[in-house]
């Protein structure tokens, strides 16, 4: 009798500890919904925070660099409001210092990159854009480039570059939809880019010149 009473608390305590497991399991599953530090549940999040107006004086902790940055080539005081990049020209794209980038996700049902620039202080074979890149392998790029004193659009795979035509004034919105792999800019030009060397996809700030972006914003479809 003693013996099929101890028995029983041991079925008890597994059947308490595979409910407590299944609990666990349950709520790591479920959305996050950070809270404030006063204690107020905010919204579930559908992807990370991406979007900069450089209105801060401090560069926001979500970017990266994709090398180590040169600190004198980059300013968010000299024109307020506007990140201000000055890049290097004759180098490969992926050897480009001071390209300023975050992870977009590879999501099926779609994210959006966009950003704006003014070329207006970039000289001729200097150019700007907005890209997309991974680890390494490939680049596109929707981007803007002095040619004879003149600014033009530009689409850019793998080092080969065409040109599109001429720009309206200095400043020119640069855009992306990303499919999975399927990338499409706002030149309705394709590229296929996935994931290479452990490394997603990763949108960047481009500039071989001195160039300025603003409203850079990116959203994910729900």
């Amino acid at each position: 009798m003693l013996g099929m009473k101890i028995v029983e608390k041991i079925f008890v305590a597994m059947v308490v500890a595979a409910m407590e497991i299944a609990t666990s399991v349950a709520s790591a599953a479920a959305p996050l919904h950070p809270v404030t530090s006063g204690g107020t549940p905010l919204p579930p999040v559908d992807g990370p925070q991406g979007s900069d107006d450089f209105d801060a004086t401090t560069l926001d902790p979500m970017w990266q660099w994709n090398h180590v940055p040169e600190d004198g080539a980059w300013s968010l005081s000299e024109r307020k409001g506007w990140m201000r990049i000055r890049g290097r020209a004759g180098r490969p794209f992926f050897k480009t210092p001071n390209v300023l980038c975050q992870r977009v996700l590879q999501r099926e049902d779609g994210a959006s990159v966009s950003v704006k620039v003014d070329g207006a202080r970039l000289r001729d074979g200097e150019a700007a854009g907005l890209a997309l890149f991974n680890g390494g392998r490939n680049y596109a790029i929707d981007g803007i480039v002095r040619e004879d004193g003149k600014l033009k659009r530009f689409f850019e795979k793998d080092g080969e570059r065409t040109i599109l035509g001429d720009v309206k004034g200095t400043v020119a919105t640069l855009a992306w939809e990303v499919k999975g792999a399927a990338c499409t800019s706002a030149t309705e030009k394709m590229a296929e880019i996935r994931g290479a060397n452990y490394r997603g996809i990763n949108s960047g700030l481009y500039s071989t010149g001195l160039a300025d972006f603003d409203d850079f914003e990116m959203e994910y479809s729900k």
